[in-house]
């Protein structure tokens, strides 16, 4: 394995750091790459690129305080295609698996067009639909996807809060088209709340623990692993549409199976293929997941703006207290 390393230095140029910190343990053969530390208000974002032999970069980042206490270890990844992963405190919050070969699995966003039908998403994965222009730009605090699918510009950015423990993904949409269209948005991950080795080990068994809820008055979802033990930690999420120019009430769906459907992956999902509505399943599920749904109506020349967001907390009341800053 690899240690990246990070140093922090003051306006000044003096060193904050005696010895460098370590940000992250990376096992596997990866080439890395370096890119700068980020200064954001009382935290800074320290950003790594990793290549797997014969593949594309990851850019990963991951927060650490000024007193040199990193806030995400093991970091939240993105790949150029859009996969990627979150992890908290070193907990998986959602699901991911190395695939090289088809690199499918993280949190997605899905368009499909009310008029023609025609679906696509934010990132080339999962639907894998062709743009007619695509391009992955890695920076220092964020990712920026951006393609064009017909008379459809998206822009989506990817960031870590770096006051809290939120993960940021805006949308922005352009129609350059002619005539006003109307999108459907679907997000969609996989919850885990459990180390990663111990979801890689039993998926189906961690997935009995976790319970979901709906959250009208922050218009998300939230999750909790229930505990096995009194010396389990306490673990929750959510996932909020957290700023949105959208035409009508909130959709959503947290069981899996009724999402992708039988036979179907998250390539084409039935839930997002068929056109119906989500289901509106909460509860103690077999196979969790975060899905929210909304949709904008885009004149010709015009844009609309969606924001969803990823928190992770310790507890309820901090939970519901971090929603409150992003809703």
């Amino acid at each position: 394995g690899a240690q990246i390393v990070a140093s922090r230095f003051s306006l000044a140029g003096a060193p904050l750091d005696p010895a460098p910190v370590v940000v992250a343990t990376v096992a596997g053969a990866y080439s890395f790459g370096r890119r700068p530390l980020a200064a954001l208000d009382d935290r800074f974002v320290a950003a790594w690129s990793q290549v797997p032999p014969g593949s594309t970069a990851d850019v990963v980042l991951a927060r650490v305080g000024l007193d040199g206490v990193v806030q995400d270890p093991g970091g939240r990844a993105v790949t150029a295609a859009g996969a990627g992963y979150s992890t908290w405190e070193g907990l998986a919050v959602t699901r991911w698996r190395e695939d090289r070969t088809r690199d499918d699995r993280g949190s997605f966003l899905y368009l499909r067009d009310l008029a023609s039908g025609r679906v696509w998403s934010a990132g080339y994965q999962p639907t894998r639909a062709v743009p007619d222009h695509y391009a992955a730009v890695f920076r220092e605090d964020r990712v920026r996807l951006t393609r064009t699918d017909g008379a459809i510009a998206s822009e989506l950015e990817i960031l870590v809060a770096p006051e809290n423990d939120a993960e940021i993904r805006h949308l922005c949409l352009t129609n350059q088209g002619p005539q006003t269209v109307e999108i459907e948005l679907t997000s969609y991950a996989e919850i885990v709340l459990a180390p990663p080795r111990a979801d890689l080990a039993h998926p189906a068994f961690s997935n009995l623990f976790v319970q979901t809820e709906f959250l009208p008055q922050f218009h998300g979802l939230l999750a909790r692993r229930r505990t096995r033990g009194a010396t389990d930690p306490q673990v929750w999420a959510a996932h909020l549409l957290s700023r949105f120019d959208t035409l009508n009430g909130l959709q959503y769906e947290t069981d899996r199976a009724r999402f992708i459907g039988r036979g179907q992956t998250t390539r084409a999902p039935v839930a997002v293929m068929a056109g119906g509505p989500l289901s509106n399943t909460v509860g103690a599920v077999l196979d969790p997941i975060f899905s929210l749904r909304t949709r904008v109506r885009i004149p010709p020349g015009g844009t609309a703006q969606v924001t969803f967001t990823t928190l992770a907390a310790g507890s309820r009341e901090a939970l519901l207290a971090l929603s409150l800053i992003h809703i």
